[in-house]
Parts: structure tokens; sequence; C-alpha cells
């Protein structure tokens, strides 16, 4: 290799590196390859400020106690969502009380309508006045202790309305 290729081929290796440094450099300061420009604004005297009446506006956040337009809720979901709440209750049609009572047949049902189990007094004091309907139990799920003020039951509630609709169709479907 002569003496004119060799310094070529450095010539081209030294550019290679200044590139390589100066854009990943800039990729690495601002996350583009490119450098950023600024928007050319025209002011021409007596006229509108075009971005005068630009705002910037985000969409809201869902509410996660207000179900979605269309929503049909889905027992399979809420059997799933069930599984959170079988340490202390059972589902089964032949399941036991257990810290809770079970939750066969429970929709529709006056609220500590099983004689065999020992409510909290809470709910003593609420019979005659709640049957487990649909938006009792949506009440009840979103926050017991709040809608029972006393209960024993110390799960905090389910924050999500759709998981409570959930939950609520498959207690409907054990029966």
């Amino acid at each position: 290799m002569d003496s004119f290729s060799r310094w070529f081929c450095i010539l081209v290796v030294v550019a290679d590196l200044l590139a390589i440094t100066y854009f990943g450099g800039m990729f690495f300061i601002t996350g583009s390859l490119l450098p950023k420009h600024e928007e050319a604004h025209i002011v021409v005297a007596g006229a509108e400020d075009p971005n005068a009446h630009k705002s910037t506006v985000s969409a809201p956040k869902p509410d996660p106690d207000v179900l979605p337009e269309g929503f049909v809720a889905d027992a399979a979901r809420g059997a799933t969502i069930s599984a959170k709440c079988k340490a202390c209750h059972s589902f089964d049609a032949d399941g036991k009380h257990r810290i809770g009572p079970k939750m066969w047949d429970i929709f529709g049902k006056q609220i500590a309508s099983y004689d065999e189990f020992s409510y909290s007094s809470a709910f003593y004091d609420k019979q005659g006045e709640i049957v487990w309907d649909e938006e009792a139990l949506y009440q009840y799920l979103k926050n017991p202790k709040a809608y029972i003020p006393g209960t024993k039951m110390a799960f905090p509630g389910l924050k999500k309305a759709a998981d409570r609709a959930n939950l609520i169709a498959y207690l409907k479907t054990l029966q």
C-alpha cells in the first residue's frame, strides 16, 4: 500500500470516528440523530398571533369508578376476580363458611341471611334494610367499611368499577 492510500484510509477512519462521536453525542443528549430546529414564525404588524387560540388539552383519564359506555359485565372475569375473596369466602354450592360467609346463592338475599354464620353486629343492625342486589353489592364491594361501618371484613374493596360489575355478574350465577 502506498503512502497516499495509507493516509486516505486514516482520514476515512478519523472522519468516521468524528461522525460517530457527533451523531452519537447528539442522540445521547437530545434523543434524536438530527438537531432540533425551532419553528419559524413570521410576525406581520397588525396580524393576529396564530398560536393565541391554541391550548393544550389532555384527554381526561378514565374514572375507575365509572363503567365505560357499552360495558357488559363478564361472569367469567368475575370468577377470576373472586380469587381475591377465596381466602375468606367459599363460592361452591356445598361450600362451608370460612372467616366470611359462603357466597353461594347470596344474590337477592337479605343481609346476614345465613343463620349458621355469626356476622358482625354491624350486619345484624342492617337486617331488613339491605338486600344483596346489584346496587348494594356494587357499593359494598367498592368500600365495605364505608358501606357498612363496623364490619369485620378487612378487605379494602375493589377500586375498579369493571371488577365490581364482573364479580357481581359471577355472584348472580351462583344459584
